[in-house]
């Protein structure tokens, strides 16, 4: 009879043993896998097959590489990283745009976009070309002439203007030589836009820094006369005493009535 009950007593704790583990079991599923009816019923937003599937982790994106600001579209670059502007800072360095006011990253500027130059021909532009009176860059690629400012384009090419061929300058020996400016190492060069003293200009004359131009010579009156013999050269010509011509062709074309192959002979 005792031993009976030993197994009754046993068979007992297996049983209880047995329904604990299953109930332990259900509460972990329960846990990971609730039952659900449609997407709404589950946090992660996926109901399948009754059960919810868990929420996959969030996969954050990759650092962007970098070597300085520019290759940051956050404008940062930190240890080789692109990085936000901090919520608060505390120097201008903390900052993308270099600036920190109150605490705060003030954002970058935009740059200024220079104003297109107004033209009326290609000739009002420095380079490129003038397009609905507006210059415009030569393209990258050109297909006739009329494509590019200078009016060649060459294998797809547009080749630059040709440069203007600077004149050879005049040889000189004084500064009479030169029609304007000074007789420099042989050479006719133009008086400096600030001078010191008068033999930095070619008339001789420094004014308060600038050179004044040359003086125009005094053209002498012509001398009134009544015949040739009031004319120390030449001849008497409507009351005027006027030079010998380089050419004559008879003796009245001199002064000394004398015209020997052409050329007037000097009163004896």
């Amino acid at each position: 009879m005792l031993h009976q009950n030993k197994n009754v007593i046993k068979n007992l704790l297996r049983l209880v043993l047995s329904v604990s583990i299953a109930v332990a079991g259900v509460n972990a599923y329960s846990s990971t896998t609730e039952r659900c009816v449609k997407n709404s019923d589950c946090e992660s937003g996926e109901c399948t097959f009754g059960k919810c599937k868990p929420a996959s982790k969030p996969t954050l994106p990759k650092s962007k590489k970098c070597i300085s600001n520019k290759d940051c579209p956050s404008g940062r670059c930190v240890n080789g990283v692109c990085k936000p502007d901090p919520l608060r800072c505390h120097k201008n360095s903390d900052c993308a745009s270099g600036q920190c006011v109150s605490g705060r990253c003030k954002t970058k500027a935009s740059p200024i976009t220079p104003k297109p130059k107004r033209c009326v021909s290609n000739k009002d532009c420095a380079q490129g070309r003038c397009v609905n009176g507006v210059c415009k860059p030569d393209p990258l690629r050109c297909r006739k002439g009329s494509d590019c400012a200078s009016g060649k384009c060459d294998r797809g090419q547009c080749k630059p203007k040709a440069s203007p061929i600077a004149p050879k300058p005049k040889r000189c020996i004084s500064n009479k030589d030169c029609a304007q400016g000074r007789c420099v190492n042989g050479v006719c060069k133009p008086d400096p836009l600030r001078c010191r003293k008068g033999s930095d200009c070619a008339s001789g004359k420094c004014d308060r820094g600038q050179c004044k131009p040359k003086a125009s010579p005094v053209t002498p009156k012509p001398k009134r006369c009544t015949s040739n013999k009031n004319c120390a050269q030449g001849r008497c010509v409507n009351g005027v005493c006027k030079p010998d011509p380089l050419r004559c062709r008879k003796g009245s074309d001199c002064a000394s009535g004398k015209c020997d192959r052409g050329q007037c002979k000097p009163k004896v």
